[in-house]
């Protein structure tokens, strides 16, 4: 089984950039919890979870992921295929609501792009920028601008940060090792 998920992310990792960014849109909006069962979007036991981290052959294997599980299987391709890219994390933390994303910036033909995933509807290199430093503002003003349609008054930017990583991460990893390994 290990050598058939080698081969299928080997697949996945061989793919033309606009046949990787589609393939990682159809992937299901989900996580893998501690007992390797798969949890979804709209599913009634969703905010129920005990999250633990899948690896990019889980996640293909799973054909499930979600921010945090995706961007380190973008990180891969982008790295597998000389691509520059920077991941970062973003979180509002506050007593009334708490929200992370991850978010993998990647220098594609000179321009610099969010990279999609399942959650958002972007698509490569649109919308794209000259330097690394404005595409960061773009990521950072659309997450803000998010925060404060859900927020509304509310809205506090002390309570947000969002901060580049380069953290390795173990399989199976919970939420809690997770968010202490990435914020530090």
């Amino acid at each position: 089984m290990a050598v058939e998920l080698q081969n299928d992310l080997d697949d996945i990792l061989s793919l033309h950039l606009n046949e990787f960014f589609d393939y990682i849109s159809s992937i299901r909006y989900g996580y893998k919890d501690q007992n390797n069962n798969l949890h979804f979007l709209g599913d009634e036991d969703f905010k129920k979870y005990q999250y633990s981290f899948s690896t990019p052959e889980q996640i293909i294997h799973n054909n499930c992921g979600w921010c945090w599980d995706l961007s380190e299987l973008i990180k891969l391709y982008c790295r597998k295929n000389g691509i520059a890219c920077k991941s970062f994390f973003l979180e509002y933390l506050s007593n009334d609501f708490h929200h992370t994303h991850t978010q993998v910036l990647a220098c594609i033909n000179g321009k610099w792009s969010a990279c999609p995933d399942n959650s958002m509807g972007t698509k490569i290199n649109n919308p794209d920028f000259n330097t690394l430093e404005e595409c960061f503002k773009w990521m950072k003003d659309s997450y803000i601008e998010y925060l404060k349609y859900v927020l509304q008054d509310n809205f506090d930017k002390l309570k947000l940060t969002i901060k580049e990583y380069n953290c390795i991460f173990s399989q199976d990893m919970t939420e809690d090792e997770y968010l202490n390994l990435i914020r530090n």
